[in-house]
């Protein structure tokens, strides 16, 4: 998939190759050993993790995953939700943004870097040993998806007034 011209001009704006990389570094794999990451997705405990940073997710339970809508764009068409997963103390993110009913972006984060710049790398999945790591690595990625979002909703809003 490539990228919309505003899409990959706002992950650049942002910074998101170092952010989503420094991320990873901070929770990196190979510092956390296997057996000592969350081994399991207690629902209940994920769903208040994302409450306590002031979003509501709901749990797709066929596949797995979680998802959070932000629901403050002021561009009617543009939406944005988050998907979430945890899987054996990886914590797999993806952004999903719609415009007029068009994907912008839909891939996880780790191959963005790729959409980004092809010369780039996969950058891995941050790994958590707890719940409250995990709460940190949401607040984290939350702060970026906001920064994201702001961006792409100042190009749309002056598309729309041209």
């Amino acid at each position: 998939m490539d990228l919309k011209p505003e899409v990959k001009q706002a992950l650049i704006d942002m910074n998101f190759v170092e952010q989503f990389k420094k991320l990873s570094e901070d929770y990196a794999a190979d510092v956390v050993p296997y057996n000592e990451r969350i081994d399991d997705s207690n629902v209940d405990r994920i769903i208040q993790a994302v409450k306590r940073l002031g979003y509501s997710a709901t749990y797709n339970k066929r596949e797995h995953f979680f998802v959070i809508v932000f629901k403050d764009s002021s561009v009617a068409s543009l939406n944005f939700r988050l998907h979430l997963s945890l899987r054996d103390g990886f914590v797999e993110l993806i952004w999903g943004v719609m415009y007029n009913g068009e994907v912008l972006l839909g891939d996880p984060l780790s191959y963005v870097s790729m959409l980004i710049d092809e010369k780039a790398s996969v950058i891995p999945f941050p790994a958590v040993l707890s719940y409250e790591e995990l709460e940190e690595v949401l607040k984290i990625n939350f702060d970026m998806f906001k920064q994201f979002q702001n961006l792409l909703i100042t190009h749309y809003e002056q598309e729309e007034k041209q």
